[in-house]
């Protein structure tokens, strides 16, 4: 089994960290298992939050609902369709984040 992201390079990277994408650091396979190290967010994940909190603020789920569209334009534009679109893949910080993984 092989796996493969997106490499970026820097310039590319700094947009994806702009634009809401939860980068991937580094990937490592083994035998059994593939493992792949992202960047830390701090606030967790959406559907824990939701959880937690039972509700959330029109205002601050407008700003996350635009941020994660902006994500998703992002990865339609380059022929990317995400297919794992799930509250446990949208983390957040001090923005929304949204995991991607690229095969």
């Amino acid at each position: 089994m092989h796996l493969h992201y997106l490499h970026t390079r820097k310039s590319d990277r700094d947009f994806v960290n702009e634009i809401y994408l939860c980068t991937n650091e580094q990937s490592i396979e083994t035998n059994a298992r593939v493992y792949i190290i992202m960047e830390e967010a701090g606030g967790g994940d959406l559907l824990n939050t939701v959880r937690k909190y039972k509700r959330i603020a029109e205002r601050q789920a407008a700003i996350w609902f635009r941020q994660l569209c902006d994500a998703v334009e992002y990865c339609h534009q380059r022929g990317i369709v995400h297919r794992d679109l799930k509250c446990e893949n949208i983390l957040l910080d001090s923005k929304v984040l949204l995991i991607t993984y690229y095969y």
